[in-house]
């Protein structure tokens, strides 16, 4: 991957680049975050993305309320955000040029950030991760090939959206402020 991925155009919108290979693998992996969240068989990823409401256990008919009321429709809006990214994925990945640029919607700005801090939780939980700042060493050889490559993905994921958080915090710096 490039060590620029996003961007920002002349009117200050965002901009992403990926050659087509990368954005079908970040595609893939986008659709098997969805298939997960489908699926919603591992406990660890459940509760890092739907946090419970109510710590207290004496409280467990409150929180089975508040999950049948709030479940679906947050569960929803994550497939949303998902098929938003999605899209703009198989744009670039489609295309038959790689110095293709994909314009991203202002609206459709959160929806990215947030599409990737969730699979980014959602794998790090899968591959025991608690702490953004647990040192990672996909080349260890205690790991099988399979624990290697969603440590390699969750590194890639980690830095892709780091690089979006930057661009998105330097064009606040960048905004005007309101009259004084």
């Amino acid at each position: 991957m490039p060590a620029q991925w996003w961007s920002v155009d002349a009117s200050g919108g965002l901009r992403l680049h990926l050659e087509a290979e990368e954005a079908q693998t970040v595609l893939a992996a986008v659709m098997d975050f969805r298939t997960v969240l489908i699926e919603a068989t591992d406990d660890s990823i459940t509760e890092r993305l739907f946090p419970r409401a109510y710590l207290d256990p004496t409280e467990e008919a409150a929180e089975t309320t508040w999950r049948a009321l709030t479940g679906p429709d947050l569960l929803r809006e994550r497939f949303d955000r998902i098929a938003v990214v999605a899209t703009g994925l198989s744009t670039l990945a489609n295309s038959p040029r790689s110095q293709d640029w994909l314009s991203i919607e202002e609206e459709h700005e959160t929806f990215w950030l947030t599409v990737l801090n969730d699979m980014r939780l959602a794998l790090g939980s899968a591959i025991g991760i608690s702490d953004d700042g647990a040192e990672i060493d996909p080349g260890d050889p205690g790991l099988d090939e399979h624990a290697a490559s969603a440590h390699y993905m969750y590194q890639a994921l980690t830095y892709f959206h780091g690089d979006l958080i930057e661009l998105m915090l330097s064009r606040i710096g960048d905004a005007p402020l309101g009259d004084s």
